[in-house]
């Protein structure tokens, strides 16, 4: 795109839509945020935009704005770095359980250091990469999901023999359970 920001300064009486098509444009800078404070930015979009650095926040950590902080927690390059540089911000956690990319990369660390966050663990069991079978010995008292775990592509027999029956009731494809199986040890 060839918008140029300085367009609008320099015709002030054209019909700018910062909602739409100046918050949309993919060269979207801070610099336009702070040079226009006052027009209706859209928030969802700037929160969403792939030219987002987390050093925006220096100037937007006020914003207010449900919008802003919900794109925020859904953004691809979303990490917990931005939760610890900016711990007084008004964080989306319903957002940011429900980002992929961030719980792909879920680390247990992240809830021994962020304990009363309502993480989503059925959302955590399936999609966590480094999911290990000892976070649910370590934290039996946390919501696993046993059916989201068993979807794991790090599910391995030897988590089978760490977690006993009835929590995995894993079927076959002939129709057995997962006790009716012997294994090999």
């Amino acid at each position: 795109d060839s918008f140029d920001i300085s367009w609008v300064e320099l015709y002030p009486d054209k019909p700018w839509n910062f909602n739409n098509d100046i918050s949309m444009n993919p060269n979207l800078d801070i610099s336009w945020i702070q040079k226009y404070p006052d027009q209706n930015w859209n928030w969802w979009t700037i929160g969403h935009s792939n030219n987002f650095n987390i050093s925006w926040l220096e100037y937007l950590q006020h914003v207010l704005v449900d919008d802003f902080w919900n794109s925020l927690g859904f953004h691809e390059r979303f990490s917990l770095d931005w939760v610890r540089k900016y711990p007084n911000c008004p964080w989306n956690w319903d957002s940011i359980n429900k980002n992929f990319n961030f719980l792909r990369k879920f680390k247990i660390e992240y809830y021994e250091e962020f304990p009363l966050i309502p993480w989503n663990w059925i959302l955590i069991c399936k999609l966590a990469q480094d999911f290990d079978m000892e976070w649910p010995l370590k934290y039996p008292n946390l919501s696993w999901s046993f059916s989201q775990i068993s979807k794991n592509k790090n599910l391995t027999l030897n988590w089978l023999h760490k977690i006993p029956y009835p929590y995995f009731q894993i079927k076959f494809k002939d129709n057995t359970n997962v006790v009716d199986k012997e294994w090999d040890t």
